[in-house]
């Protein structure tokens, strides 16, 4: 099915920012978007299986950038010496 879509120019260009983010065509994104809009609707209705659970979280991590380096979260970073 083809499917065209009008977005205003604030949607368009949040979709065209978030996929040079990511390194994803906005096509990509969209889909994806809607892909999740319509599991929320499933899982509403119906629990996950813990599989379904794991994929779903990892998808979503997934989706977000990758910072360039890790974060230090150590006792020591946190506290001023």
């Amino acid at each position: 099915m083809n499917l065209i879509l009008h977005l205003s120019p604030e949607i368009e260009a949040k979709l065209l920012e978030q996929a040079a983010l990511t390194g994803k065509a906005p096509e990509e994104l969209a889909l994806n978007a809607l892909h999740e809009q319509l599991a929320v609707a499933d899982h509403a209705t119906s629990p996950l299986s813990a599989e379904e659970w794991v994929a779903d979280l990892r998808q979503w991590v997934e989706s977000h950038r990758r910072l360039p380096a890790d974060a230090d979260d150590s006792r020591a970073s946190i506290y001023a010496s």
